[in-house]
């Protein structure tokens, strides 16, 4: 049995399998293939350029959505690249409590 991706993480990144439905009307394109950037070294989430993914804005900085046209490869300078599978998917940035008793970005 081959079982398909659901779920995948790279560092502070997860990427989940989602209906096409599931990404909001509100949510806008994004010119770049940046997933995440990092704080400090220059480091980031990201496709190539030319892959065919298109990535979506929700306005937070922890929710985003990416479609995937075709197989394609998330790259990151210290983590393991890995192919992503056509699909479309929500991708979600870890968060950490901070002691103020809120939210934050894990920075990679």
């Amino acid at each position: 049995m081959v079982r398909k991706l659901t779920a995948r993480r790279q560092g502070d990144i997860l990427l989940i399998r989602r209906n096409r439905a599931f990404i909001p009307e509100s949510a806008k394109p994004k010119v770049d293939k940046i997933v995440a950037e990092g704080e400090g070294h220059g480091h980031q989430h990201s496709f190539a350029a030319t892959a065919p993914v298109v990535l979506y804005d929700t306005g937070s900085p922890l929710v985003q959505y990416g479609v995937v046209k075709e197989a394609s490869v998330l790259e990151h300078q210290e983590h393991e690249s890995f192919t992503v599978p056509a699909g479309t998917y929500e991708i979600i940035r870890q968060r950490e409590a901070t002691l103020e008793d809120t939210e934050r970005a894990v920075m990679d």
